[in-house]
């Protein structure tokens, strides 16, 4: 089977739907079949981590304003000006990833904001003109008018995500993320300055990716990960898969990882959180708690997925 990704962001923004493109075109590849990323010459400066996700030498990347091939099947990560751009007559499942096109107060920036703006009058359309839609997160499953679509989260690399370094000596707290208001983090801020003078050491992850990533987030004691939208997670997911807590908020796209988070959604809760664990931490093996989310578990059924779209052709 031959599948193209499409993307609307260059890998290089290395956010959460750059690394499912990533981690999704490897494991296709190294599942035998013929696997194309195209993705628009264009990024957001400065609300990507700017760390470009590893793609396989099997995998074809091109940065190109018309995306298209003579693939079988097409996964885009959806954006209201798709039709502009995907030009492949394959069929196409479109997959929701961004957040800020969903629900709630946006204050990431005029570009985001037009995009919600153009989402609200012509997205639904938009995503009913295909053949199928995907969505990661349970909390946003029921709100898509569509009749051929799929619940399936994020599948993360377990191989590179894995306690890789020990903790450090002082109790660390660890940031990963975009540093912007939905992602939370003047409310890391706060939360910093409040323990400020208590010993606890406050770290944040920026321009990382892969392996170095991962042994942070393993030589951390506990994420906090206070984000006000988010349609799955990664950061959780991740953190876990590498043996440390989180922290984070009980939005619905956290409450549906089902995973044993901490919840806390304010300041006060949240540095009472990081109290509680330093004087008593749980016996948890989260590396196991996040495994359903690997992409060992979750890879098949992607790829039963784009098999099934594909034969829509025939």
């Amino acid at each position: 089977m031959k599948v193209l990704f499409s993307h609307h962001n260059r890998l290089l923004y290395g956010g959460g739907g750059e690394v499912f493109v990533a981690t999704l075109a490897n494991y296709f590849a190294r599942r035998g079949h013929r696997v194309e990323v195209n993705s628009l010459p264009m990024m957001q400066d400065g609300y990507g981590i700017n760390v470009q996700p590893e793609l396989d030498p099997e995998v074809k990347y091109e940065e190109r304003w018309l995306h298209g091939s003579d693939a079988d099947v097409c996964y885009a990560i959806y954006t209201p000006i798709l039709p502009l751009y995907l030009r492949s007559r394959c069929p196409v499942v479109v997959g929701i990833h961004a957040s800020k096109l969903m629900v709630g107060v946006n204050r990431a920036g005029p570009i985001p904001t037009l995009a919600r703006a153009a989402h609200v009058l012509v997205g639904g359309r938009v995503i009913r003109s295909y053949d199928a839609v995907h969505v990661n997160n349970r909390a946003y499953y029921k709100h898509l008018d569509h009749p051929r679509k799929y619940l399936i989260p994020n599948p993360i690399d377990s191989t590179v995500f894995r306690p890789a370094a020990p903790k450090s000596e002082r109790f660390s707290v660890l940031y990963a993320g975009r540093r912007d208001w939905d992602k939370g983090w003047d409310v890391f801020l706060e939360v910093r300055r409040r323990l400020s003078g208590t010993g606890i050491e406050f770290a944040t992850a920026t321009n990382l990716g892969g392996e170095q990533l991962a042994r942070v987030y393993s030589s951390a004691h506990v994420l906090l990960a206070p984000a006000r939208k988010d349609t799955f997670g990664l950061t959780i997911v991740e953190t876990m898969l590498c043996g440390t807590p989180v922290i984070t908020t009980s939005i619905p796209a956290h409450r549906g990882l089902e995973l044993p988070l901490i919840y806390a959604d304010t300041p006060e809760e949240m540095v009472e959180a990081i109290r509680r664990l330093m004087r008593d931490p749980p016996k948890i093996d989260y590396r196991e708690a996040a495994m359903k989310y690997s992409i060992e578990v979750l890879g098949p059924i992607y790829e039963g997925m784009l098999r099934e779209v594909s034969e829509l052709a025939r």
